[in-house]
C-alpha cells in the first residue's frame, strides 16, 4: 500500500498512520507547519515494518537522527531533508542494505561523522 499526502497543506500528523502496517511507501513531504510530537516519529516508524520509501522532507522532526531508522532492512528511499534534525549523527553502524537514496540536506545543525553502512 502506498500513501502520498505530500503538498496538502495540513499541519497535524495523525498517529493512526502508524496502524497501516502494510504500508510500503509513505510521503508526507512539504506540508509546511506539520511536525511530530517528541515521541511521534518513533511511534510512527516502529509499526511500519514493511516501509520501503519514507519521504518526510519539510516535516519538522526536530530531534537527533532517529535511532528507529538505523536498522530498517526494507528501506530503499529515505528523505529527511529540511526536517530540523540536530545534534550528533549516531556513531553506531547503520544496517540499511537496500538503501538507494538518502537525503539529509538542509539539516544544518546535524553534525559528526557519517557512520559506516553495513551490507
Amino acid at each position: 500500500m502506498h500513501l502520498n499526502l505530500s503538498y496538502l497543506g495540513f499541519s497535524g500528523l495523525s498517529p493512526e498512520i502508524s496502524h497501516l502496517s502494510n504500508l510500503v511507501s509513505l510521503d508526507l513531504s512539504r506540508n509546511r507547519g506539520a511536525e511530530f510530537a517528541w515521541d511521534g516519529f518513533d511511534s510512527l516508524v516502529q509499526n511500519l515494518t514493511n516501509l520501503q520509501k519514507l519521504h518526510l522532507s519539510g516535516i519538522s522532526i526536530s530531534s537527533v537522527f532517529p535511532d528507529s531508522l538505523l536498522n530498517r532492512s526494507s528501506l530503499i528511499s529515505l528523505d529527511l531533508s529540511l526536517s530540523g534534525l540536530h545534534g550528533r549523527f549516531p556513531d553506531n553502524d547503520i544496517h540499511l542494505p537496500k538503501l538507494e537514496l538518502l537525503s539529509l540536506w538542509e539539516n544544518s545543525n546535524l553534525n559528526g561523522n557519517f557512520p559506516r553502512f553495513k551490507p
